[in-house]
């Protein structure tokens, strides 16, 4: 009762901004947020950063080696006797990294490795992406505020014509 009686007091540009959002401006806003979720593979800088020491020492060591794969590359390619090959990815997100560990170190170490780094891949990628989300609502919002401030402003000329004319 109290939306109906709040719906029945606005004017008619707060009623005609009120549809605008409703039909228009919600709809194409969701469609644009709900495709701005696209992780974006870090480069090579920003993968360091958030690589886990462990497997960073690793890579500097050479007890381990770490490729990013693309839909081209098969997976069930041989590899060097001496590494084990552990899938580290997010299919959904359409990233994936093998990470090659020696077998020099212990398979429950290796496999902890993997562990920390996919968790760290999939925390900065939810970061990213809650960011974008973040900055594409706060843009769309900005948008509707200065839409909304436009018909206000269009609603004061108008007021100011009106009582030119009558005045």
């Amino acid at each position: 009762m109290r939306v109906k009686e709040l719906l029945n007091g606005l004017n008619g540009w707060q009623r005609l901004f009120a549809g605008f959002l409703i039909f228009i401006y919600l709809p194409i806003t969701f469609v644009i947020v709900s495709d701005a979720g696209r992780f974006q593979i870090p480069n090579g800088q920003e993968l360091t950063k958030i690589m886990p020491d462990q497997v960073l020492n690793s890579l500097h060591t050479k007890e381990s080696i770490l490729q990013q794969m693309s839909d081209g590359i098969d997976w069930d390619l041989a590899t060097e006797k001496d590494y084990k090959l552990y899938r580290v990815g997010d299919p959904d997100r359409s990233w994936e990294y093998a990470l090659y560990v020696s077998n020099k170190i212990e398979p429950a170490k290796a496999k902890a490795m993997a562990d920390d780094f996919s968790r760290a891949m999939k925390s900065y990628a939810f970061r990213s992406i809650l960011i974008e989300r973040l900055a594409t609502f706060i843009y769309f919002l900005v948008g509707a505020i200065c839409i909304y401030a436009f018909g206000l402003t269009l609603a004061w000329i108008y007021r100011g014509f009106k009582r030119g004319a009558n005045g």
